[in-house]
């Protein structure tokens, strides 16, 4: 942009599409996070506490918001996700900020108006270098005088869940590692669909050469698309007078399974 559009101040509308937050820290005792998003313009704020998310460190909030600004002026567009608590003071989860004249005024932005790039923006907090977790999202930014652009808005609610059966057959394992100071392994295997489910299987006694033979099928009712979409299946070694050992796990991303 040449300089003289830089100095002639601009009302524009700042549209903010936040799809989700993924990874974010659990701040409560006993469970995850309630999160919520608060958006900061200059001395605006929008605070959607009323659409907080319960217990879950990746919310999906398929949100947008509109703010009204002046280009050049109040730039720093802040997005923050906060933890909603019911005793005491809801604490900030992470932040991440937005310079809204350093794309404004940008050609190469404007050349994506019509097709933004999603961003997966890292969250920071102020007391701390380390990240708190990503949010995904876009930024759109319009001229207020054009009515046309403004009432365009892209759909980004989730897709209606439906119901499904996941159904899982442990069959067999090899190559489990030897645990016990026998020299062998009480072999089971346990598999949690997102943050509740979890089935196990019988436990394969004595194996001493890191095989066990199961035929187990376990059978989960869930809800698809659904969020976190991931399968982990654990190895344990059983024990009968302590903690059992943990050997090792894996997963599998159901979003890759075709329906």
């Amino acid at each position: 942009a040449g300089e003289a559009e830089f100095l002639q101040r601009q009302q524009v509308i700042v549209r903010v599409y936040i799809i989700e937050a993924l990874e974010l820290p659990s701040r409560d005792a006993g469970s995850l996070s309630d999160p919520y998003l608060k958006i900061k313009l200059g001395d605006q704020e929008i605070s959607d506490q009323e659409n907080k998310k319960e217990n879950t460190v990746n919310p999906q909030f398929c949100t947008i918001y509109d703010i009204k600004a002046s280009l050049p002026g109040d730039s720093e567009l802040s997005i923050e996700v906060w933890d909603y608590d019911i005793v005491g003071s809801d604490e900030l989860l992470g932040a991440t900020k937005i310079d809204l004249e350093n794309r404004h005024f940008s050609q190469k932005f404007r050349s994506f108006r019509n097709q933004m790039p999603i961003e997966t923006r890292t969250l920071y907090k102020p007391t701390s270098k380390l990240s708190q977790g990503s949010i995904r999202l876009w930024v759109e930014i319009w001229p207020a005088t054009d009515q046309k652009a403004l009432k365009k808005k892209w759909q980004i609610a989730p897709k209606p869940q439906l119901e499904f059966e996941a159904r899982l057959i442990i069959w067999e394992c090899q190559e489990i590692p030897m645990v016990d100071i026998e020299g062998c392994s009480d072999i089971f295997f346990t598999c949690k669909i997102g943050d509740e489910l979890e089935r196990r299987t019988d436990v394969h006694y004595r194996s001493s050469n890191g095989r066990g033979s199961f035929n187990w099928r376990m059978i989960f009712p869930i809800n698809l698309p659904m969020h976190p979409h991931y399968a982990t299946i654990q190895v344990w070694d059983k024990d009968l007078f302590s903690g059992d050992d943990f050997i090792a796990e894996t997963t599998i991303d159901l979003s890759l399974i075709h329906i």
